[in-house]
């Protein structure tokens, strides 16, 4: 018989916040949406290859910060967690 773990929340936002880091400077203007991947994408590799390392066979990401094209009221929402 084979068990498979599912783990919901494994922090995501990198050693030094860099994904925060990384939508905010997006959401003031100050970086672009392909400058904003080109922060991102490394912090998922290495969150990847964690996972990968500890024995995670399939991940599923459902990453907020991706979605870009959210409307004011959602971004404000955001901004107050």
């Amino acid at each position: 018989m084979s068990i498979r773990t599912n783990i919901l929340g494994y922090p995501r936002v990198g050693a030094n916040r860099e994904l925060k880091k990384a939508e905010e400077a997006y959401w003031a203007g100050k970086i672009s949406r392909e400058e904003l991947l080109d922060r991102l994408l490394p912090v998922y590799i290495e969150i990847l290859r964690q996972l990968e390392d500890l024995g995670a066979e399939y991940v599923q990401i459902d990453e907020p910060f991706l979605n870009t094209d959210i409307s004011d009221e959602v971004r404000a929402a955001y901004r107050r967690l």
